[in-house]
């Protein structure tokens, strides 16, 4: 019997998890889809697209992420921050001719996670995307992706190539601060809709440091980011 009320306990469990990541990503979705244009239409009253370049920029240079990374029955990571991330992006064309309202932009990702067992995560991740300035303070970015995420341990190795498409939104909601939202979808073995939050510190024409957790299917990451310009 103890044995049985253990099973349904974790079965519950199990489904409660499932129903609040559900929850969780479709709040989200209407967020992005309903909530901030509202804010952006209000935002762009107050200030010119020609201002737009000088909230939120599209920043270019070299990012440090510290983390700690899992992935549900097959990697758990140990310790508060496990794991390290590097991050390359830069501008590639400006697509609108007399603003710099709409850019498009690359960005190349490494990361790696030491987990229990001596197993380690890597992430190998490339990435083009959009960024568009709807006004000074609301920014809009769709990406898409080319992931490899693989595990290495003495007892066996997993990997995994998956296809990324993301969407979100920043807003410089107060002076020098700013909130991160995305949907992110992977297409690999399973098909997994998640999200990705973070609260920006910017600096300048730069986003300085930033502070977030990521959820998409079996995979949680929280992080700090560091990140300077060029």
């Amino acid at each position: 019997m103890p044995s049985a009320l253990m099973t349904t306990n974790k079965s519950v469990n199990n489904t409660f998890n499932k129903a609040a990541k559900k929850r969780a990503t479709i709040m989200l979705a209407v967020l992005l889809s309903t909530g901030l244009p509202t804010v952006c239409a209000a935002e762009t009253l107050k200030g010119s697209v020609a201002s737009a370049a000088t909230g939120l920029s599209l920043y270019e240079g070299v990012s440090i992420d510290f983390q700690r990374a899992g992935i549900k029955g097959v990697f758990d990571s140990s310790g508060v921050v496990s794991g390290i991330g590097i991050n390359y992006q830069t501008k590639l064309m400006q697509l609108t001719r007399d603003t710099e309202q709409v850019n498009l932009y690359g960005r190349i990702n490494y990361q790696l996670n030491q987990g229990e067992q001596n197993k380690s995560l890597t992430q190998n991740e490339i990435t083009m995307g959009v960024n568009w300035a709807y006004s000074g303070r609301v920014h809009y970015y769709v990406e898409s992706s080319l992931m490899k995420q693989q595990v290495d341990s003495a007892e066996d190795n997993y990997s995994e190539l998956f296809e990324l498409a993301r969407i979100g939104t920043r807003y410089n909601f107060y002076q020098d601060n700013a909130i991160n939202i995305a949907l992110e979808y992977r297409d690999g073995v399973d098909k997994e809709l998640g999200y990705r939050i973070a609260l920006e510190a910017i600096n300048g024409q730069y986003v300085s440091s930033s502070i977030g957790y990521q959820s998409v299917g079996d995979n949680q990451v929280l992080f700090l980011s560091l990140q300077s310009a060029f």
